[in-house]
């Protein structure tokens, strides 16, 4: 009985290690180095889809400096359906959208002026039912 139950115990705890281990700091450090290429590293953001309240609809903010070329990346991880990502200026302008390709997962551009800009998640209804081992995450960098 003993030896069940301590099976049983590493088991659960394998599958909770398991089920947010795509979103820890690591991995999503391992995935900017790729997609990064040459531009250099300076943030990211990163949290299970589980602790959102809009499973539709997430909004993160970032900092810019004027003038600076940066590299948006998403690093999204296991989504069944593309993410629709647009990303707004300091003036609330829509300055990207992968709207029309789904497939566009970095995004480069050069500020006009130093701000907050907002990146902007949309989820699929499909994946919005089932929010188990996502991970909305998106990296920064800069030349």
């Amino acid at each position: 009985m003993k030896k069940a139950f301590l099976i049983l115990t590493m088991v659960i705890a394998m599958m909770a290690q398991d089920s947010f281990a795509q979103c820890n700091e690591k991995t999503i450090k391992n995935e900017a180095k790729i997609s990064l290429n040459d531009y250099t590293f300076e943030s990211m953001a990163f949290k299970p889809y589980s602790e959102f309240d809009n499973k539709k609809l997430i909004k993160a903010e970032f900092s810019t400096f004027s003038g600076e070329k940066y590299r948006m990346v998403n690093v999204c991880q296991n989504f069944l359906k593309p993410i629709i990502i647009n990303i707004y200026d300091a003036n609330n302008k829509l300055i990207l959208t992968n709207k029309y390709d789904n497939s566009i997962d970095t995004f480069d551009f050069t500020t006009d002026k130093s701000g907050d800009y907002v990146i902007e998640f949309i989820i699929s209804s499909e994946d919005a039912k089932n929010v188990k081992n996502k991970c909305v995450a998106f990296v920064l960098g800069y030349k």
